[in-house]
């Protein structure tokens, strides 16, 4: 039985799956134009080909290429789950690759964990090379490889079609297909579909190798926590290849202080109903409830939202972090019913910037700062009040500024945040401080001097001395 594997970019982001019969003679998988880094494709007879780095680019002239690298991830990983004899590769250049760079093909009977492994001992053997000389070439290969790796030698590579023959050993039966809702809140439906006719399908939900001893598939069924769910197709004495998919729970929290607690990249349902106390930008949205303060990161996703009012509840997400700094990564977002209410923000102190009380929103009042940009590579600045600093990161874009005026304080509001395990202030807002900044005493000079009281107000009162306090010369009693 052959089974081919064609790479071709007509299109950019569109795949298209050629149907196959388990048994027929020839078996086709064609993708088109597939440019999401880790994408996998898979047809109904579970024979795949997993980009882990191959990814599309734009060649001269607007047509779409593969685009392989000789460093970093750049490169692809193809796979079958059937093994077999590798029959051809054949490679289709276009005219964006150098003469000089050589593409090189691995094979591999054992799993490539990452494109690295293309660059290290686990490559496995080079079984063809081409370089753009050869035009469009095609190698007979012989070898029994599930796993094929390619590489540039030198820079970026752009090649316009990758089609690999192969020959399974066997009986090759339809592997079934998995489907249900991932993540899911509460519980999810899942169908097993049957794709060999006359099989029967058995399968797992505690993680084993299902077997024809296994419990047999005849309706869909309901899970209601984390399952990873394995299946196999039996017919007579042969068997299918096992598919597997892992369904995977929100995990349900109703306060801030239990969000923030939860692990990198778990899935989630907020049941409660937190308050918007920011939106800088596009991208951030600050939230609290009585027991903790969170950030929510994504692109355009608080267009529904407003400070001061809370978030409707049942909300889903990602737990993300950045850096060290976490964020959740939000789905659909609403606001909750009633009116939006005053958001004020706490007055801290330098010392009170810690990791602690990262994501929350406050004030820091009269204070000074250095210079810093809109925007670019570096937006950073130091923060000072008294003795204490702290590094400033212009995150939302305030515009460009020199140095605070000499002489002047300023209140900051401002999200404490981290960078890997650095504390940083996060400007939202900067105003002129409008507290009482006593910077000079003046004792039983000045007597005929005119004084203010701290209205601001002229009065002629006898006093012990003089105080300039924000420029101006008020009484001291």
């Amino acid at each position: 039985m052959n089974k081919i594997l064609r790479y071709s970019f007509v299109a950019l982001m569109a795949m298209i799956f050629g149907n196959v019969m388990a048994n027929d003679i020839t078996d086709e998988l064609t993708l088109t134009t597939f440019g999401v880094t880790g994408t996998s494709y898979t047809d109904v007879s579970n024979k795949s080909a997993t980009s882990s780095a191959i990814y599309s680019a734009n060649m001269a002239g607007g047509n779409n290429a593969i685009q392989l690298r000789s460093n970093n991830n750049n490169s692809g990983i193809i796979s079958t789950t059937s093994g077999g004899k590798i029959k051809s590769i054949k490679i289709e250049w276009n005219s964006n690759t150098a003469d000089a760079r050589v593409l090189k093909v691995y094979g591999s009977s054992t799993a490539y964990s990452s494109p690295a492994d293309l660059y290290g001992d686990n490559k496995g053997t080079e079984i063809a090379s081409f370089t753009k000389s050869d035009g469009t070439k095609t190698e007979t290969i012989t070898g029994d490889y599930q796993y094929i790796g390619f590489r540039s030698n030198s820079g970026a590579m752009y090649i316009d079609k990758i089609t690999i023959v192969w020959e399974a050993e066997g009986v090759v039966v339809a592997t079934p297909t998995i489907s249900g809702t991932t993540p899911f809140v509460g519980s999810t439906e899942v169908t097993i579909t049957n794709n060999e006719d006359g099989a029967k399908v058995y399968y797992t939900t505690d993680g084993t190798e299902p077997t024809s001893n296994s419990l047999e598939y005849t309706a869909h069924f309901t899970i209601t926590e984390t399952t990873t769910v394995k299946a196999i197709a039996v017919k007579g004495d042969n068997a299918s290849t096992v598919s597997s998919k892992e369904f995977v729970a929100r995990t349900a929290v109703s306060t801030v202080s239990d969000l923030i607690a939860l692990a990198d990249k778990t899935p989630l349902v907020f049941t409660g109903e937190a308050l918007v106390v920011a939106i800088p930008n596009s991208s951030n949205c600050y939230i609290k409830d009585e027991t903790g303060a969170s950030l929510l990161y994504g692109n355009s996703k608080f267009s529904a939202l407003e400070k001061g009012k809370k978030i409707a509840a049942n909300w889903t997400g990602t737990v993300s972090m950045y850096n060290g700094l976490f964020e959740v990564a939000p789905d659909v977002l609403t606001a909750a019913e009633g009116d939006a209410i005053d958001v004020v923000y706490e007055t801290v102190e330098i010392a009170d910037m810690v990791a602690a009380n990262v994501n929350k929103v406050v004030t820091l009042k009269g204070a000074t700062y250095t210079a810093f940009k809109k925007s670019g590579n570096d937006r950073s600045f130091t923060i000072t009040k008294g003795n204490a600093t702290i590094p400033g990161w212009n995150a939302f874009g305030l515009a460009d500024t020199e140095a605070s005026e000499q002489g002047k304080t300023y209140d900051i509001i401002g999200a404490i945040s981290i960078k890997n395990s650095d504390i940083q202030f996060q400007p939202i807002e900067i105003k002129e401080a409008t507290s009482t900044n006593i910077s000079t005493i003046k004792a039983n000079s000045d007597v005929n001097a005119p004084a203010y009281n701290l209205a601001g107000q002229k009065v002629d009162k006898s006093y012990k001395g003089v105080v300039i306090m924000n420029g101006k010369k008020m009484i001291q009693k």
